[in-house]
C-alpha cells in the first residue's frame, strides 16, 4: 500500500511515503534539509532503518541515512524494529519500498525494543549514578551559603544522562541548547556509539520519544553494543522509571564521598488533600556524607508542598548534640526561605 496513492500497483508490495521530520527541522535544520538529504539518495537503492518512535497521530519517526524522517508504516510496525527501505521515486516527495517479506509481522512477538527492555532488567547494574567530578572545588566552598550547593546537585542530576531523552525533546522544541545537551554521558559516548551504528541510521538512535519506556531504549540497542556503561545506564532509566527514585554518588569536595537519593511518593497512596484543594505528592531525600568534624550524619526529609520534615541520625553523639542546638537556627532559616518546618528531630544512633 502507498499512504496518499490510490490503486498503488501490486508490484510496488508495502510502500512508505514520508515528510521531513518535524524533530529535525525544530533543531535548527530547516525542513528543506532533510528533505534534502533524503532527494539526493540514489533510487532503486536499499538503505537500512529503524523505527525510533511512533507519533499520536499513528505515524512513525524512522532513522535512515543520517537523519529522520516521518513515516507511515505498515500495521505491527514496533519501536526497534530494523528495516531496509527501497527509495522507488522522489517526486513530489521520496517514497520507499518495503518489502513483503521485511514488512512488521502483526501479532503476539515482542519487538527488539521490548526484548532489549528484558536483557537491561535482567543484567546486574549500580545502585546509584556515578558522578565523575566533586560537586564542589574545595571544602572552602563547601563553607559558604546553601545555593551553590543547591545548585550544584541539581546540575549532577540534570546532567546524570537519566533525563536524555526528555532533553532531547526540549532540544527539539527549542527549549534546550546543545551546549546543554553536549554535557550529557550519551553525547559523551557518541563517537563509540555512532561506530557501532555504521551499519544502521548511524547518530540517529538519540531522537525518541521520551514518554515511553519503549522509546528511552530505543538507542540502547546501539549503545548495548558498542558502549556497556551506555546499557547499564539505559538500565538504571528503567529502573528509574519504575520506582520514582534516583540514587547519586559522587563527592561533595575532593575526598569528601556523599551518597544522595531522591524518590517520588506514589501519589494513588501518599498524596494529602487539603479542604477543598488537590492531592499534593510527597518527595522523599536522603543524603549520607562523613564530615570531618561531625562524622556519620544522614539526613532524611519529607517535603510536600512546601511543608519539611526532617530528621537527622548522627553517629558521634557530640554531633548530635550540636546539631540539635544549631536545629532552631536551621528551622529559622528555612522558614525565611517559605518552608514550612513541620517537624525537625536530630537523633544519635546508627547514620
Amino acid at each position: 500500500m502507498a499512504g496518499g496513492i490510490s490503486n498503488p500497483s501490486p508490484i510496488l508490495g508495502q510502500v512508505s511515503q514520508i515528510a521531513p521530520a518535524r524533530a529535525v527541522a525544530a533543531l535548527g535544520d530547516t525542513g528543506g534539509e532533510s528533505l534534502r538529504r533524503l532527494m539526493g539518495l540514489e533510487v532503486g537503492k536499499a538503505f537500512a532503518a529503524q523505527v525510533l518512535s511512533r507519533l499520536p497521530g499513528g505515524e512513525y519517526l524512522v532513522g535512515i541515512a543520517g537523519t529522520v524522517a516521518k513515516m507511515a508504516l505498515p500495521q505491527g510496525a514496533a519501536v526497534g524494529d530494523a528495516l531496509s527501505l527501497t527509495l522507488i521515486g522522489r517526486e513530489p516527495r521520496p517514497v520507499f519500498l518495503l518489502p513483503n517479506d521485511a514488512a512488521p509481522a502483526a501479532g503476539a512477538t515482542f519487538s527488539p525494543a521490548a526484548q532489549l527492555i528484558d536483557s537491561l532488567m535482567r543484567q546486574e547494574r549500580g545502585d546509584a549514578v556515578i558522578a565523575r567530578s566533586p560537586l564542589l572545588a574545595d571544602t572552602a566552598a563547601a563553607q559558604e551559603a546553601a545555593p551553590p550547593l543547591a545548585d550544584a546537585l541539581r546540575t549532577a542530576l540534570e546532567h546524570s544522562g537519566l533525563f536524555y531523552e526528555s532533553h532531547v525533546a526540549q532540544w527539539a522544541a527549542g527549549q534546550r541548547t546543545m551546549e546543554a545537551l553536549l554535557r550529557e554521558p550519551q553525547m559523551q559516548m557518541q563517537s563509540a556509539i555512532s561506530n557501532a551504528a555504521a551499519n544502521a541510521a548511524a547518530g540517529v538512535g538519540a531522537l525518541v520519544d521520551p514518554s515511553s519506556a519503549d522509546s528511552a531504549l530505543a538507542n540502547a540497542s546501539i549503545a548495548s553494543q558498542a558502549a556497556p556503561d551506555a546499557a547499564m545506564l539505559a538500565a538504571m532509566q528503567l529502573d528509574t522509571l519504575d520506582s520514582h527514585r534516583v540514587a547519586w554518588q559522587g563527592e561533595l569536595f575532593p575526598g569528601q564521598p556523599l551518597h544522595w537519593e531522591v524518590r517520588a511518593e506514589d501519589e494513588g497512596t501518599s498524596a494529602r488533600q487539603e479542604s477543598g484543594g488537590t492531592p499534593e505528592r510527597a518527595w522523599h531525600s536522603a543524603i549520607r556524607i562523613d564530615l570531618p568534624e561531625l562524622g556519620a550524619v544522614e539526613a532524611r526529609l519529607a517535603l510536600r508542598g512546601n511543608r519539611l520534615q526532617l530528621q537527622v541520625d548522627a553517629a558521634d553523639i557530640d554531633a548530635a548534640d550540636t546539631m540539635r542546638r544549631a536545629g532552631a537556627s536551621l528551622a529559622t532559616a528555612l522558614e525565611a526561605a517559605g518552608i514550612t518546618v513541620e517537624g525537625l528531630t536530630v537523633r544519635h544512633g546508627q547514620a
